[in-house]
């Protein structure tokens, strides 16, 4: 009896479909040429299995492996070692095809006695489907197509995606990005995410709960939702465009740059916020509102209002052009104002280079990639039918704080000072 059998299946006469293949082996030890898959050609694992599966995704453009095919762990030498275990490890897999390329492979696992390792050697502009039930999953190098990845008990981990939508789903696991990934909508469900750099349209992530800390390197993202039932630490690194962050009990919120406008929530009476705020949309309105202490920072050279609400206000060296402080109770404070623009010295500016920072940083956020088309096209249209000048100034942006229990603190200082008190606070 042949190793591989293979058949063709009937078609439906009521429902027309592609013709399809199956074949199934141990271990899929299974080769199909490149040159036979369709761009974009779809994969789809389902690994529903009770033992751990760790499903290994290797992207490739070598000549030397121009052949899809799946590797297993190493097998032993002995024949019968070799015959118990292949016998409990049974992965079947089905490919649709049409115009002589094949668009869809379907693989899965109905049965598995033990743990083990899938390798999976495909090509690189891909759509990929990855449904696996204990276990992980780990693409290498990079992906470029739709993914859609869940796992019930594990770990995710990719090197480098890129897709218009992108969904990444552990119920009791992590995800870890180590390069990039870049989508039109990003979606991360986890119990904690570790991204070192995220861009995308639509972004959308759900922290799952346990006591993990997130962290994210950056994030230029038009508009990115972050929900946390959370209870650790998280920590970003710069933000351009718009974030808004609800939390119910987490342990601290540090941002360390903000271009755009930022909303940050927490329902918990002990979460911490630690921000700075490099430039602030015209019009916009920034809040910071927990239980903990806040400490923001601005950048000297934005003029902005200012509300205040806490158990203790500070704000050392920050300049007003006018300011009122009411306290309403021994221990609750309320500050409202505005902030001056203080401009920098002329031995140390930053605007004295070849490259001014301050236009530029105003430009960023004027740039496509933060403005939705129909905004610019409404935005276009109201300007050419109305008589006022598109040079008017824009609305005042505004920033709000309030910790019922903490102390909020407010200063402004420049990129330089920040990095400063950052190394020196690491120190």
């Amino acid at each position: 009896m042949n190793r591989y059998r293979f058949w063709t299946t009937l078609h439906r006469q009521s429902r027309p479909q592609l013709p399809r293949k199956r074949w199934f082996s141990t271990y899929l030890a299974h080769e199909i040429p490149f040159g036979c898959i369709a761009h974009q050609c779809v994969f789809a694992f389902d690994i529903k299995t009770s033992q751990k599966a760790k499903v290994i995704i290797h992207p490739t453009l070598d000549n030397s492996a121009h052949k899809f095919h799946i590797k297993p762990i190493e097998l032993p030498s002995s024949d019968d070692e070799r015959a118990e275990i292949t016998n409990d490890i049974i992965y079947h897999a089905e490919t649709q095809e049409c115009d002589s390329l094949i668009q869809r492979i379907n693989i899965s696992c109905p049965t598995a006695t033990r743990s083990h390792e899938l390798n999976a050697y495909l090509p690189q502009n891909i759509d990929l489907i990855v449904s696996v039930l204990h276990g992980q999953v780990e693409i290498m190098n990079k992906v470029e197509g739709n993914i859609s990845i869940a796992v019930g008990d594990g770990d995710i981990r990719v090197h480098k995606i890129r897709g218009d939508n992108v969904q990444m789903k552990t119920n009791q696991g992590c995800i870890e990005v180590a390069k990039l990934v870049e989508g039109v909508d990003i979606q991360l469900v986890a119990s904690q995410v570790s991204c070192k750099r995220l861009l995308a349209e639509n972004c959308d992530v759900r922290l799952l709960k346990g006591n993990r800390s997130s962290d994210f390197g950056a994030v230029y993202a038009a508009a990115t939702r972050i929900y946390s039932l959370n209870t650790g630490m998280l920590s970003i690194g710069n933000v351009h465009g718009y974030m808004r962050i609800l939390g119910e009990s987490m342990e601290a919120v540090d941002i360390a740059s903000v271009n755009g406008v930022l909303e940050v929530e927490d329902t918990g009476g002990n979460c911490r916020a630690t921000i700075h705020l490099d430039s602030c949309s015209p019009g916009a309105t920034s809040s910071v509102i927990v239980g903990g202490d806040i400490q923001v920072s601005l950048d000297p050279t934005t003029p902005i209002d200012v509300e205040m609400h806490g158990a203790k206000i500070e704000t050392p060296k920050c300049r007003f052009t006018e300011h009122e402080i009411e306290q309403l109770d021994d221990d609750y404070a309320i500050l409202t104002g505005r902030l001056a623009s203080v401009s920098q010295p002329e031995d140390c500016s930053v605007t004295s280079g070849k490259i001014n920072v301050e236009s530029r940083r105003g430009s960023a956020l004027q740039t496509s990639f933060f403005s939705n088309r129909e905004e610019r096209q409404n935005s276009n249209e109201t300007i050419s039918n109305s008589d006022v000048s598109p040079l008017t100034a824009p609305s005042e942006s505004k920033l709000v704080l309030h910790s019922p229990y903490g102390t909020v603190c407010l200063q402004q200082f420049d990129w330089m000072k920040r990095i400063s008190n950052r190394l020196n606070c690491k120190v």
